[in-house]
């Protein structure tokens, strides 16, 4: 069964529309809209068929589904009498629902998630509103809080009904060899399936493991690679201060020469030492930065070999993970060799990692 996901923009009094047309214009909403329903199908009324900007209508990527009761044909859409029969032509991971209101309310029951845009704003002159709905039949699962160019307040916020939550038979997101493994496991749990099915658990817990530490090397290594890179522009500051200062000496030492007044000697003279003086501080400010510098970019460096030893312990463990799955499919004993060698290189280059090495 496919996983059915509300997405709706939605206010704080529920509205969603008026003259079938929405309410505001968020560029943000607009990006998460495309990257929710991008690649899976979405079902709609016809209104909202009709409300979409005639260059977007189809939607480009998307399987276009409409429920009309008098449309038989729409250019680029499929037509259907009503939802069930929309979501039983369905067989994609996942289908979104994207209006309007009749056939928000006619999905909501039977909706495995809502992604919704909650705008902080009401809209009292609004004729479209979401469907009522029960907070206590789903769990919010994230919230990020956002803000328009205009200054207008949203959350991105999804939510997923408990009993999709906590059903055996409910909805996940499995590894290609997962399931197969799983069920393995459960027909032969002390047997040879038992077996790969422990190894690819503890397998999958390292990689885990190892990909957040090579993530966590790789922005290390970009922020020492920045911070070496401050220090440099800051040491060429520093460097066009002493060119400039070795000007104000050279002129100085010029008058120097050309003057035949003793007070205006002596006086260039002081200049002249003191701009000698001035720029020895600042050559050794400026070897400073760059030794600085130089010792973030040899950290930034240094940071990158351990991410790519963290990356390469993750590939290994995750060719591990497949070779298992191929052992259990095909039973050969020498693959299940294969797949422990390949562990075994995953963890040591995870300990050469975890090392320093």
């Amino acid at each position: 069964m496919s996983v059915i996901t509300l997405v709706a923009a939605v206010a704080k009094d529920g509205a969603i529309g008026r003259d079938n047309a929405l309410l505001w214009h968020i560029p943000g909403d607009m990006a998460r809209f495309k990257a929710l329903t991008l690649g899976k199908p979405v079902i709609m009324g016809r209104k909202t068929w009709d409300s979409l900007p005639a260059r977007f209508r189809p939607l480009p990527g998307r399987r276009n589904l409409v429920v009309s009761r008098s449309a038989r044909e729409l250019p680029g859409a499929e037509v259907f009498a009503s939802l069930d029969e929309a979501l039983q032509a369905c067989t994609e991971p996942e289908v979104c629902v994207i209006g309007g209101a009749d056939i928000y309310a006619l999905a909501l029951p039977r909706a495995h998630k809502l992604a919704l845009t909650e705008v902080d704003a009401s809209y009292p002159d609004a004729d479209r509103h979401f469907p009522a709905w029960s907070r206590d039949r789903f769990t919010e699962a994230s919230r990020e809080p956002q803000t328009s160019v205009d200054g207008l307040r949203f959350d991105f916020v999804d939510y997923i009904s408990k009993e999709s939550a906590m059903s055996s038979d409910g909805f996940h997101v499995h590894g290609p060899h997962d399931h197969e493994l799983e069920h393995a496991a459960q027909h032969e749990p002390k047997g040879f399936a038992g077996q790969l099915a422990v190894i690819t658990a503890i397998l999958a817990t390292l990689g885990a493991g190892f990909s957040y530490m090579g993530g966590a090397t790789q922005a290390n290594a970009s922020l020492l690679k920045n911070d070496a890179a401050i220090k440099k522009t800051e040491a060429s500051n520093q460097w066009n201060y002493y060119q400039a200062k070795s000007s104000k000496q050279n002129l100085s030492e010029l008058a120097f020469d050309l003057t035949t007044s003793e007070e205006q000697r002596a006086k260039y003279k002081d200049k002249i030492a003191r701009y000698e003086k001035e720029k020895a501080d600042i050559k050794a400010a400026a070897e400073k930065l760059e030794e600085e510098s130089k010792h973030f970019d040899e950290q930034s460096g240094e940071q990158m070999h351990l991410h790519h030893r963290w990356a390469q312990a993750t590939t290994a463990l995750q060719i591990s993970i497949a070779l298992a799955a191929i052992t259990l499919l095909t039973k050969k004993r020498w693959m299940e060799a294969a797949t422990l060698a390949a562990g075994v290189i995953g963890i040591a280059l995870g300990v050469a990692a975890w090392l320093h090495l």
